[in-house]
């Protein structure tokens, strides 16, 4: 086609060139294609290739590229076999990270990979020859969880399914371990009566198989141990093997499970019995553990919550989980308990708990109470109203905080719930008496009592600002309150402003606003007749019998009938009651001869200077929270404070008490005064500055 041709359909003459030019360049490429492919077919001929099979396999090739919808034959996810998944590592309800064996590892599966393909690849990745840093594989069972760390995945569906499913950018999946020693009580429960007579194989199997130690613990299991459960057990160690360990788990409450029997051994399955009724299980409560109990073979540890009874009789509700135990001869002539304390009797469980154990030869070393902080009085009144737990050696833990129970921790317990009882149920204002609550009855105000014994027995912790006179009344009764005291409970019980005022009013006549708000006073206390200067005091004695002794009556009486026999033998008067009071309460010359300190350097001596003015520069509640931060105690019954010193500086200087020493560790770092003050301050006006977050 010559030039002006062209022109009708390309006006320009630029654009022309360029069509020429892309045309002969073209006809070049073509020329040598032609010449590849006759050279292709000559080496196609030397080598002995059949072109129709070549061609054929080209066909075929290109028949399974060709994807049956137009829009996606150029998708190439549409073509691949395989898809990107992560894969991660779940032990015993813990994500693990890279440093131990875990982390996120990202693989290419088959789209036709199914739960037991992925199980596999996972085994082989976080479980190198069988082995991890948390052990054999063989040691643990598996399973693979979703993205949402939920077992829900089926056996048949496959990768590529859950990718059209979720829309997903990339699936992830978690390979979940848990020691295989474990067995649900629910499963015990549930054996068939055919294979208990028939004495499977298997069984004995998976008991023969069980370690040199182990523990025994009953609660709520899901993966790791909760807070409510008893972490630290003590193992059992065996000599012998191939003999029974029976387990005997009493029966608490007709509405919760009837007596259950179990016999592990190598020749026999376990046998039990079938739970009566299925009732509604009753709110988590808090834990009471009997722990520790040991016979002369050995230690080891028994957990119950009061909560978990009624698991034996619902199956559907969360497993029980107890761990196997090893086979000694010893113990199949010492029948292992196990209790389970339901919430609605605890009373009856405990008793029956401790009638077993002294039927069973065990004695009973320690009892863990499990609380929770922001619910300490419930939880606390609840466990008490058990007769017997004045007769346990009692350890508390507090949930989500690390700290160990080695007196300090304890001592902590009673004086968070005797501050938060006189702050919430009792009157007064320096010295108070509890209040009559609708919701508190017998057993309560009788478990108020019995803590108010235990703190006093094993601490020697007395809240001192319970009126003396409602102290007396408690042990010696009400006819053994002295005037005395009583007026000047009257006097710690009212305001320091009214305190002023019913001085002076002794002392001489009122006039005007005075005598006006002296008349307001004794009405509001509950005075029939205005009195006069000489019969003042008679009437002010009359309203404080009203206000300490005969408002408070019914829990005076419900605490005392449970109080008074330990406390006579600890005070044999008043004035014994009167000196204690004396010695317990705080004040900046006794708390500074607590401490104990040995500064090497000037710089810890002056620290030491700055922690002594400031503690000379505290109140009556100051000196209360500053006891309660280092001994765990808001009243003196240590016998001293140790003062360490630390180099801590900048950002991380603080001072760090423990409670259980006490020990306080004091920086030498101050340059000030004000330094430590600042920072005192800032840590005794926290609301979590008694929280155990030391173990």
């Amino acid at each position: 086609m010559d030039d002006n041709s062209l022109a009708t359909y390309i006006p320009i003459y630029g654009d022309r060139i360029a069509t020429r030019r892309f045309c002969s360049e073209y006809q070049r490429k073509g020329e040598r294609d032609v010449q590849r492919q006759t050279l292709l077919q000559k080496l196609r001929r030397k080598m002995g290739i059949d072109k129709n099979q070549e061609e054929s396999d080209q066909e075929e090739s290109y028949s399974t590229r060709k994807h049956s919808k137009a829009y996606l034959r150029n998708n190439k996810l549409a073509v691949r076999k395989t898809r990107k998944v992560e894969l991660g590592w779940i032990h015993e309800g813990k994500q693990q990270r890279k440093k131990n064996g875990g982390g996120t590892r990202r693989v290419d599966v088959p789209k036709e990979a199914k739960k037991s393909d992925i199980l596999s690849i996972a085994k082989e990745l976080f479980f190198p020859n069988g082995q991890s840093k948390k052990g054999k594989l063989e040691d643990f069972t598996c399973n693979i969880l979703d993205y949402q760390e939920d077992d829900i995945l089926e056996e048949d569906m496959t990768v590529g399914e859950l990718y059209s499913l979720l829309k997903m950018g990339i699936l992830r999946f978690y390979l979940c371990t848990k020691e295989r020693k474990e067995l649900t009580i629910t499963e015990l429960i549930n054996v068939p009566d055919e294979r208990v007579e028939n004495d499977e194989p298997e069984e004995k199997n998976n008991f023969s198989e069980s370690s040199n130690s182990s523990e025994v613990m009953v609660g709520p299991y899901t993966g790791e141990p909760q807070a409510w459960q008893l972490a630290d057990t003590l193992p059992l160690s065996s000599d012998d093997e191939g003999e029974s360990v029976s387990f005997n788990l009493p029966s608490t409450s007709q509405n919760f499970v009837s007596p259950v029997n179990q016999s592990f051994s190598n020749n026999s399955a376990p046998s039990t019995s079938t739970p009566t009724e299925n009732p509604a299980p009753p709110d988590m409560g808090p834990v009471f553990v009997l722990s520790n109990l040991s016979n002369d073979e050995g230690n080891f540890v028994i957990l119950g919550q009061p909560s978990s009874a009624h698991n034996l009789a619902n199956p559907n509700s969360q497993p029980l989980t107890i761990s196997t135990l090893p086979s000694t001869s010893s113990l199949t002539e010492q029948p292992t308990h196990t209790f389970m304390l339901p919430a609605p009797n605890v009373s009856s469980s405990v008793s029956e708990a401790h009638r077993n154990t002294e039927q069973s030869g065990f004695e009973v070393v320690n009892v863990s109470i499990i609380l929770h902080r922001t619910k300490l009085m419930d939880e606390l009144i609840t466990q008490f109203k058990d007769p017997n737990i004045l007769t346990y050696p009692l350890k508390f833990t507090f949930i989500d905080e690390k700290g160990a129970d080695a007196d300090g921790i304890s001592r902590d317990v009673y004086s968070a719930f005797w501050t938060e009882f006189l702050d919430c149920l009792a009157e007064g204002q320096d010295m108070r008496v509890p209040l009559l609550t609708p919701k508190w009855q017998e057993e309560e105000w009788k478990s108020v009592g019995r803590i108010l014994v235990k703190g006093f027995q094993d601490h020697g912790y007395f809240p001192c600002r319970l009126a003396p006179a409602f102290t007396v009344a408690l042990v010696f009764g009400e006819h053994s309150v002295s005037p005395d005291l009583l007026f000047e409970s009257l006097l710690s019980y009212i305001s320091p402003e009214e305190r002023d005022l019913v001085n002076k009013a002794l002392l001489d006549d009122l006039l005007g606003d005075e005598h006006d708000e002296l008349i307001d006073l004794l009405d509001r206390m509950g005075a029939k007749s205005i009195p006069t200067r000489e019969n003042l005091k008679a009437e002010l004695l009359n309203v404080a019998h009203k206000l300490i002794i005969q408002q408070p009556k019914y829990a005076l009486d419900k605490m005392s009938q449970v109080a008074r026999t330990t406390f006579a033998h600890a005070f044999r008067s008043q004035l014994n009651i009167v000196e204690m009071y004396e010695n317990m309460k705080p004040t900046a010359r006794k708390v500074l001869k607590l401490f104990e300190a040995s500064p090497a350097t000037q710089a810890e001596s002056q620290s030491l200077r700055y922690l002594q003015q400031y503690v000379r520069g505290l109140d009556q509640a100051g000196l209360r929270k500053f006891l309660r931060f280092t001994t765990g105690s808001d009243v003196l019954c240590i016998k001293n404070i140790e003062v360490l010193f630390t180099s801590l500086d900048g950002v991380a200087r603080r001072p760090v008490a423990h409670t259980c020493g006490p020990v306080l560790e004091l920086p030498w770092t101050y340059l000030s005064f004000p330094e430590l003050r600042v920072e005192f301050d800032s840590i005794l006006s926290s609301q979590r500055c008694f929280d155990m977050d030391i173990v």
